[in-house]
């Protein structure tokens, strides 16, 4: 007892040395640097590394994200966030994914991944407050068969919790997350393709490209530490969003759609390639362009015009 008492005393008396040295060398000009000089700024770097620098603290932002996730799972913890438009990258390429797992032998892990389907998943927005620095973005998946998603050499995990794989030290080795910044990625990491690739990835090459948003990756060892969760402002049943999104792309060509054998079933093939034509332009699926379709203001926008349109579902 007596010893915390004194490490937190000492704690304290410390950052208040640290605070007026900064008082301190903000108004102190001196013609020539004396040893007391250099003792003072000496200080202010070990002040500044330790974090008691009254200026860190005021680098801290708070940043709205969105999360899509089965509805039995709360926080944020070891999962992947989004802004705005990071998350309508998510939605709108998952439009293709069911044509996509038909007619492709290669799933690349898109196709069993409980965020991007299920009836129970919920989409939330959330105020996180961050230090506003960055990590490398980690991959944090639902533990489906006990070995983490896109970890090499495989990782074990507990089925049905979340855990965040990053990559390692040496090319191509993905393994638990260990930094405590918040990892982040620009979506347009995905705006390549290869030759002859599937149209699903041109799609989603083009999504990234016109959208330009964040991916983040909220770690479990910087909780509290350099992110904490501020509050989970408004959550809706992803179902209803989706049929909101759907009822705004197919209001642009109604015609399309209706010629289309099944003209209700969404996750046809003729009624992706309909939604894809609205949202990308007829060439979409074949070229990388800016042209046709929707721009990524456009874009974001429907996405959350759907999302407010779905009533809020309590904690």
């Amino acid at each position: 007892m007596r010893f915390t008492i004194l490490v937190e005393t000492s704690r304290y008396l410390f950052v208040l040395i640290c605070r007026l040295n900064i008082l301190f060398l903000s108004t102190w000009k001196p013609a020539v640097m004396t040893g007391s000089g250099w003792l003072l700024a000496f200080l202010g770097v070990v002040c500044a590394y330790t974090g008691n620098s009254p200026r860190q603290k005021e680098q801290r932002v708070n940043i709205s994200m969105y999360h899509v996730n089965p509805i039995r799972y709360h926080g944020v913890t070891n999962m992947d966030l989004a802004d705005a438009a990071g998350d309508a990258f998510f939605d709108l390429r998952g439009i293709g994914i069911p044509s996509f797992c038909r007619n492709s032998t290669s799933h690349y892990g898109l196709c069993d991944n409980p965020e991007a389907e299920g009836s129970d998943r919920v989409v939330t927005r959330v105020l996180i407050e961050t230090e506003n620095k960055f990590s490398d973005y980690g991959m944090c998946n639902i533990c489906v068969d006990g070995t983490a998603l896109y970890s090499f050499p495989p990782l074990p995990c507990t089925v049905g919790e979340y855990v965040c794989v990053c990559e390692g030290w040496f090319p191509f080795i993905r393994t638990k997350c260990k930094d405590e910044l918040i990892g982040r990625e620009e979506i347009t990491v995905l705006g390549e393709v290869f030759p002859g690739a599937p149209e699903f990835f041109y799609w989603q090459a083009n999504f990234a490209q016109r959208l330009e948003g964040f991916w983040y990756s909220m770690s479990e060892r910087g909780e509290n530490k350099t992110w904490r969760l501020v509050e989970e402002q408004k959550r809706v049943n992803a179902t209803c969003q989706n049929k909101a999104l759907m009822s705004s792309i197919r209001g642009r060509n109604p015609s399309c759609f209706d010629a289309c054998p099944q003209p209700k079933n969404m996750t046809s093939d003729c009624n992706i390639l309909c939604s894809m034509d609205v949202l990308l332009g007829p060439s979409g699926g074949s070229e990388i362009t800016g042209k046709g379709g929707l721009n990524g203001s456009e874009l974001t926008l429907m996405w959350l015009d759907a999302f407010e349109a779905c009533p809020h579902l309590p904690y």
